[in-house]
């Protein structure tokens, strides 16, 4: 396979993923187009101006030119996409003029996460009126009008969460009081189950390619994710390539194709990604204990540490290992022995896929003062954002040199 220059792919090297990971024909698109730019002109700011053009490019196609765009302006929220609002005056196919409220929803020249405009048009299309979604409208899937793909959405009414509700921006970690979860909780299933039970109509979802029965469907998936890390991993990591060959050799037979949500975030999902697993860096009782089955939640509560509920029997042998762990001092001998033990059994059941590591690069002025932590003494993290910091002032020492003496020497 052609050596791959991230930031400035080849075709060569675009065709060996294509041919490495063969997806769906919808999905091979998007991730192809996305190679293809990255090598091309760099990023452009974007006005509101240029987007009402386009916009209005788009919908003349449609409609003609009897129809006028006013109070356009940009829309926060959809942190993944490029919004602007504005209200379309114009006379719809059979009824009469009226002025409607729309949204364009446009991706960026990159997003974290490559999807496609046009699947997002023909299931929304495909769904109206069996769960709640807005109306939409018109499709530039691929970037004919607009400076990159866009749709025009109409709205739905309602809000995306309870105003005393917390989250934070990308909506992960939202948090209900009990007497919404009591009265959402039934809506929110019932919507999920209505997805999933809805038929597939492939002529109203042409940019899907329905998968022969058995092990197709997972395959397919696997191929989008597996490519995606090798067009935007900034470094290699083995454990995912374990967890690659690991999903391969399990994969699961699909015996009925479905759809399946994506993006609902507060409930129904069988993965999650965050930061949780980090403890602690200079002993490894606090990462480990994040695991401990102490921590356990029944369903339906909200779990702050173990929110994986990782149980049964290897789960109570390694709380065991760990409780005893945290018993003893630091530094005691036996606490590496413990640790080798309870990650035995964490490696035989893998909770969690360790997928990167936070590097910092932490200056430090040692002009005035030393003791600060160096990678010859590590005695604590050197970041000064958590609850240690106290432990690095106490550990500094002032260094023999007057302000404005002109004596400069520096130690490492």
């Amino acid at each position: 396979m052609p050596a791959l220059d991230k930031d400035q792919p080849s075709l060569l090297s675009i065709a060996a993923l294509r041919a490495r990971f063969p997806c769906e024909a919808e999905i091979d698109r998007v991730l192809t187009r996305k190679m293809t730019l990255r090598a091309g002109a760099g990023y452009t700011t974007q006005s509101l101006a240029a987007l009402v053009d386009g916009t209005a490019a788009l919908i003349h196609t449609h409609i003609g030119n009897d129809f006028t765009i006013s109070a356009a302006r940009w829309l926060t929220g959809g942190a993944s996409k490029l919004q602007m609002a504005f209200t379309l005056h114009w006379t719809p196919a059979g009824s009469t003029s009226q002025q409607t409220a729309m949204v364009l929803r446009m991706q960026p020249a990159e997003s974290l996460v490559e999807s496609s405009r046009r699947r997002e048009f023909e299931v929304l299309a495909a769904v109206q009126g069996v769960v709640p979604v807005p109306p939409v409208y018109w499709n530039d899937a691929d970037a004919t009008y607009l400076p990159y793909p866009a749709i025009v959405y109409g709205f739905v009414p309602g809000v995306t969460k309870p105003r005393e509700a917390t989250s934070q921006a990308t909506g992960m970690g939202t948090h209900m009081a009990s007497h919404w979860r009591e009265a959402l909780g039934p809506q929110f299933v019932s919507c999920i189950a209505r997805v999933h039970r809805h038929p597939l109509d492939l002529s109203a979802l042409p940019s899907f390619d329905l998968p022969a029965p058995g092990t197709a469907s997972i395959e397919f998936a696997l191929n989008h994710w597996e490519r995606v890390w090798e067009e935007d991993a900034d470094e290699d990591i083995p454990l995912m390539r374990l967890a690659a060959g690991w999903l391969r050799r399990n994969m699961p037979a699909c015996a009925k194709p479905v759809l399946l949500h994506g993006d609902y975030r507060m409930g129904n999902f069988d993965v999650r990604m965050a930061w949780y697993t980090c403890g602690s860096v200079n002993e490894p009782w606090a990462s480990l204990d994040n695991f401990n089955v102490s921590w356990l939640k029944p369903v339906g509560t909200r779990a702050e540490t173990n929110g994986w509920r990782w149980s049964g029997p290897d789960a109570e042998a390694y709380s065991k290992l760990v409780d005893e762990m945290g018993s003893l001092p630091l530094g005691d001998p036996k606490i590496q022995e413990l640790f080798n033990q309870a990650m035995k059994i964490w490696e035989k059941d893998l909770p969690v896929i360790p997928i990167t590591q936070a590097k910092k690069i932490i200056p430090f002025d040692i002009k005035y003062w030393k003791g600060w932590p160096t990678a010859d003494d590590d005695y604590i993290h050197p970041p000064t954002w958590w609850q240690h910091t106290h432990a690095i002032l106490q550990h500094l020492e002032a260094r023999d040199c007057a302000i404005g003496n002109g004596n400069d020497d520096r130690d490492g």
